[in-house]
């Protein structure tokens, strides 16, 4: 009898550890912060050469930014994982071939050196030395193979040309030999910069020129020729949700560059929710696109992140889907984050 009261105890105890546990452990989960789930696809350094580079460019003064700073922003907005990508210099820096390629490595060997430094806690998209061929496909081979940068990154226009154009097309091959990510930023177009010119660039220009690459990419037959490069477009894909059907319209006429409809390459794009976390901008992307197609991007240090956060978990999304926003789906298309 005794045994059995004993046993029975214990029993008793072992549900009691189990039902305290339920109830305190996610008050003190709480009480240490937000959970560390977030990967940010869209995270700008400004390190000291940088900001140094961008002073002889003519480029306005960059913000500071130091890794200890930004480890403590993380852990406040309870980011996991930042992705590191250089601002957007390409159509801005002076000279040519050499400086884009001094530039590109000099840029990606401090990117590897901050991800060196904390691998758990920062990732980097590699720069290229476009609009020059040649150089771009040196320094794709050295950021991937060497420096282990877990995609490339592109601006949407350089000049006159769009990621579509013919003569990007060497590239274009060697990435989609590579099945290779390519983060996407916006750039004020040559052609339409100062189309409003009380305007800063952003407001207008950045959203429509990732438009404008991405219809370069389908109509070129870019998107449908190398169907192993994984484009992550930012800021929701700029206007071109808006213009789907348009797209789509078109490219029932031209069967040679989109077989199965715009549409269908549209829903293989990846695209950030960067500046683009509320109901309009996302609540339509999240019509267009599958769910496992939309990641997590602050625009940071120029926008901050737990206010992003916040909306997107307003939005009204049934938790699997926030979740996947948040840093699941980052983690299936990034190789650095699969582990």
């Amino acid at each position: 009898m005794s045994e059995r009261i004993q046993s029975r105890r214990k029993f008793l105890r072992s549900v009691g550890y189990r039902v305290a546990g339920a109830v305190v452990l996610p008050k003190l989960l709480r009480a240490a912060g937000p959970q560390r789930d977030v990967v940010d696809v869209h995270y700008h350094v400004t390190t000291s050469y940088m900001r140094a580079t961008a002073n002889d460019a003519g480029v306005s003064a960059l913000p500071e930014w130091s890794e200890a700073n930004a480890i403590e922003a993380m852990d406040r907005d309870g980011i996991a994982t930042s992705v590191i990508s250089m601002p957007v210099m390409a159509t801005q820096m002076p000279g040519g071939a050499e400086q884009h390629r001094n530039y590109a490595r000099s840029s990606n060997e401090e990117s590897a050196r901050i991800v060196g430094g904390n691998p758990s806690r920062f990732r980097f998209f590699a720069s290229t030395a476009l609009p020059f061929v040649d150089e771009t496909l040196a320094e794709i081979a050295y950021a991937l193979d060497v420096l282990k940068a877990d995609g490339i990154y592109m601006c949407t226009s350089y000049g006159d040309k769009w990621l579509g154009d013919a003569a990007f097309r060497p590239i274009m091959e060697e990435l989609n030999r590579r099945g290779a990510v390519v983060f996407t930023h916006p750039m004020g177009a040559a052609c339409c910069t100062n189309l409003q010119a009380d305007v800063p660039v952003q407001v207008i220009e950045y959203g429509t020129d990732t438009t404008r690459t991405i219809a370069s990419l389908i109509f070129s037959g870019t998107a449908h020729r190398f169907p192993q490069i994984r484009f992550l477009f930012s800021h929701s894909g700029g206007t071109a949700p808006y213009l789907f059907e348009r797209f789509n319209t078109e490219s029932q006429q031209r069967k040679d560059v989109a077989p199965e409809g715009a549409i269908a390459l549209m829903q293989k794009f990846y695209y950030d929710t960067a500046t683009s976390a509320n109901p309009y901008a996302l609540g339509d992307l999240i019509r267009l696109v599958p769910r496992g197609q939309i990641l997590f991007g602050s625009d940071s240090p120029w926008l901050k992140p737990g206010p992003q956060l916040k909306a997107i978990d307003g939005l009204g999304f049934d938790a699997a889907t926030v979740a996947a926003i948040r840093g699941g789906n980052a983690r299936g298309l990034l190789p650095g984050l699969r582990a």
